[in-house]
C-alpha cells in the first residue's frame, strides 16, 4: 500500500533545523525559571516529522538535568511511548520485557509491534505508527475516516477513535463507516470511554476483529522518586506538539485529555460547541 515515490521521499528526507527556533519565556517572579516555547516553520510535509524526535528529547533532556530525582531501580519491562519517554533506555527496556514476559507465556496474541523502528527491528516486531490528521473544523472525523478508508481500503483498516476526539467519532461512526473498517484503537482517555465505545459498536452490529489500546507514557514513565524511598509516584511530562496554524488560519487540537487541547481559546470554544462538547 506505500507507493515506490512515498519510499523514495522517506528514504531521501533530512531534516532541516533552521526550520526550528527555540524561545525561552522567564517567569515574573524568578528569571531562571519559566517555560520553553519551540516552533516548526515549514511546509506541513516536513514539519509534522519533527514532532517526535522533539518531544523525546525535550522529555529526556528534562529528566536528565532538571528532575534527577529518579534512576532505574526495579525497571525492566501495542506501546506508543517514544514522544514522552523519559530515556531511550527506559523505552529499550520497557520492549525488551514486554517481549520476554510474551515469549515466556507462549501469547500468541499478545504484544507484536511498537512505535519505534529501530526497536522493531532489534526485537523482531512490527513497526506501526499513526496518521496525522488535518481537516477542517466540520465533519472533521467522518471526512477522516472516508479519505483513509478510500485510499487504502482494507490494508490499514484500524482507525482511532480519540482523534478529535471520541464523542465527536460516536457522532460520524455510523452504519455505513462501520463496515468499512476491521479494528478500532483508543488511544487516551480511561477505560469507561472505550466501554461506551464498545456498547455503540455493538449497537452497530460491528464486527471488528479487534479493539486495541495504545500505551505509552505511563509504560515508559513508571517510576518512583528517590527522596520517598521509591514510594511516591515520578510524575511524566504532559506535553503535545500540534499543529499552530496553516496559511493564517488558527488550527485546534481537541483531545479526551483536556490539558492536550491546543489552540486560541476562542476557536477551542467554538469547535467545542460546534459538536456539543462539554467546555470544561
Amino acid at each position: 500500500y506505500f507507493k515506490l515515490a512515498y519510499l523514495n521521499y522517506i528514504q531521501c528526507f533530512r531534516f532541516k533545523p533552521k526550520q526550528i527556533s527555540v524561545t525561552f519565556i522567564p517567569s515574573s517572579d524568578d528569571p531562571d525559571m519559566g517555560s520553553v516555547k519551540i516552533e516548526a516553520k515549514g511546509t506541513w510535509l516536513e514539519t509534522v516529522l519533527w514532532e517526535v524526535p522533539l518531544m523525546a528529547c525535550l522529555c529526556e533532556m528534562y529528566f536528565r538535568y532538571a528532575d534527577q530525582d529518579w534512576d532505574y531501580t526495579g525497571q525492566e519491562g501495542n506501546k506508543f511511548g517514544m514522544r514522552r519517554r523519559r530515556s531511550f533506555i527506559m523505552q529499550d527496556l520497557v520492549v525488551k520485557g514486554i517481549v520476554k514476559a510474551r515469549d515466556a507465556y507462549e501469547c500468541k496474541d499478545g504484544f507484536f509491534e511498537t512505535s519505534n523502528v529501530y526497536l522493531a527491528m532489534r526485537y523482531n516486531l512490527n513497526a506501526i505508527g499513526t496518521i496525522a490528521v488535518l481537516y477542517d473544523y466540520k465533519d472533521a472525523a467522518g471526512t477522516a475516516l472516508d479519505l483513509w478508508s478510500k485510499l487504502y481500503g482494507d490494508s490499514l483498516s484500524v482507525t482511532l477513535t480519540d482523534t478529535f476526539p471520541t464523542e465527536v467519532f460516536y457522532q460520524e461512526f455510523d452504519v455505513r463507516r462501520a463496515n468499512q473498517w476491521n479494528a478500532l484503537r483508543q488511544d487516551s482517555g480511561d477505560l469507561k470511554k472505550a466501554k461506551e465505545l464498545n456498547q455503540q459498536c455493538q449497537q452497530l452490529r460491528f464486527k471488528c476483529m479487534s479493539r486495541l489500546f495504545g500505551i505509552g507514557t505511563w509504560l515508559t514513565n513508571d517510576f518512583k522518586k528517590k527522596s520517598s524511598g521509591y514510594k511516591e509516584q515520578s510524575k511524566a511530562l504532559n506535553i503535545v506538539i500540534k499543529l499552530g496554524a496553516i496559511d493564517g488560519k488558527e488550527c485546534v487540537k481537541i483531545s479526551d485529555e483536556i490539558t492536550k487541547n491546543t489552540g486560541v481559546r476562542e476557536v477551542v470554544a467554538k469547535v467545542k460547541v460546534m459538536y456539543q462538547i462539554l467546555l470544561s
